[in-house]
């Protein structure tokens, strides 16, 4: 009973949107992640996971969230410019939350469409986020994949404490 009601919960609060940046002037490496409590430079590439975005840029990265945070949010900004009409896939994962759900439980998939890809752009940026089931997150480890149609893009990790 409680998977399906995580799930449910989970379905109904995600949400995502897919939005273009203009060309950037510095790139950070690849898995490059600022210290916790830092900011994320808007030209700075990867995948974070925050409470909070500004402008498609997270806000206090942090991979260490309460049980009672509202708000997981996910942005992931990609090296390459995908192709308009391709597909992104973002799956929300409870990889061990203890009795609550079993291991690796898709909570939540979204696809979106990428629309807003134009010439001349250097890369695109994928937001998602998740709210909270109604009595707190339950305390464990998630993941966020990010695929692009068939292929696995990239994985952010957080846990819930």
């Amino acid at each position: 009973m409680l998977h399906k009601i995580w799930l449910v919960v989970g379905v109904v609060a995600i949400s995502a949107g897919c939005k273009s940046k203009q060309p950037e002037s510095k790139t950070a490496e690849p898995g490059d992640k600022p210290a916790e409590g830092s900011a994320i430079v808007p030209e700075q590439m990867g995948t974070f996971t925050c409470t909070d975005l500004k402008q498609d840029v997270c806000l206090d990265p942090t991979d260490h969230f309460a049980a009672n945070v509202p708000v997981v949010h996910m942005t992931y900004k990609t090296k390459d410019l995908p192709e308009k009409g391709g597909t992104y896939v973002i799956k929300w994962i409870a990889e061990d939350v203890g009795a609550t759900a079993p291991a690796n439980t898709v909570i939540a998939t979204l696809n979106e469409s990428v629309k807003d890809a134009q010439p001349g752009m250097r890369n695109y940026v994928v937001n998602s986020k998740l709210s909270k089931p109604t009595n707190d997150w339950p305390v464990g480890t998630y993941r966020v994949e990010v695929s692009y149609g068939d292929k696995l893009v990239t994985t952010a990790r957080f846990s819930i404490r």
